[in-house]
């Protein structure tokens, strides 16, 4: 994935510090987890830009984000796809 230029290059040319990492811990007080719970949102998010129905919030994101494939840390994105979609089915079939 492209890194977006917005703030992960600010953060390491302009402000002095070698990585996003080390920038946004002392830039912004996140943990490491935490950097890597955005950046993993950043980039599942992506997925569903040409969706109708996108996911709504940060934590919608996270659970999508957990589904990689096997023994890897891929994304499985064909199976993000599928249960993002099966659960707007699912709400949809509830909500009448």
């Amino acid at each position: 994935m492209a890194r977006p230029f917005c703030c992960l290059e600010y953060c390491e040319r302009a402000l002095g510090h070698d990585t996003f990492r080390d920038c946004a811990i002392a830039e912004f007080q996140f943990s490491k987890t935490r950097i890597y719970e955005l950046l993993n949102a950043a980039e599942v998010s992506e997925l569903f830009t040409a969706l109708p129905e996108k996911p709504e919030n940060e934590r919608q994101i996270n659970e999508l984000a957990k589904l990689r494939i096997e023994g890897t840390h891929a994304y499985d994105t064909e199976l993000q796809k599928a249960v993002w979609q099966l659960g707007q089915m699912t709400y949809l079939s509830q909500s009448q």
